[in-house]
């Protein structure tokens, strides 16, 4: 009984309680009031009382790639290096901007991949190229150069 909201035609009974779930065991608060002149309940409030359980952080997105020390001509020209390292007598290299792509995944760490024509040797068919550069965006160096194709 909670005599602090019971008065002369009304008592107010309060109670604790709990159920289990399919997410686990669940509390609840219920009060009831009884009229003092009829055996009825007049009026009955029930609060969940569980803990509202927090969500998960939500996974943090990629930082936002620092352009401010990048040079993708720098990437390209590694590149070029690698291609005559494979092919001495290389021409004609060519690279298309509408393919690159760039990848931030720490501050230290910056990936730019891309895509190109080049002619191996004189009179041979254009031949097409990928390649991947590891960049240092704080500084723009290029760490490492990966040519495919």
């Amino acid at each position: 009984m909670q005599p602090s909201l019971s008065n002369d035609s009304q008592i107010v009974f309060a109670w604790l309680g709990s159920w289990r779930g399919a997410n686990g065991v669940r509390s609840f608060e219920y009060s009831c009031n009884l009229d003092l002149r009829t055996p009825e309940a007049v009026g009955l409030v029930i609060r969940d009382s569980s803990p509202v359980a927090t969500q998960a952080a939500p996974a943090r997105p990629p930082p936002e790639p620092d352009l401010s020390h990048l040079s993708p001509a720098a990437c390209e020209s590694s590149a070029a290096a690698a291609l005559k390292q494979r092919w001495p007598r290389v021409s004609q290299i060519s690279f298309d901007s509408g393919t690159r792509s760039l990848l931030q995944e720490s501050p230290s760490k910056a990936e730019l991949h891309g895509q190109g024509r080049a002619q191996p040797a004189p009179g041979s068919p254009p031949t097409y190229f990928g390649f991947d550069c590891e960049i240092d965006p704080r500084d723009g160096r290029v760490l490492a150069t990966r040519v495919s194709g």
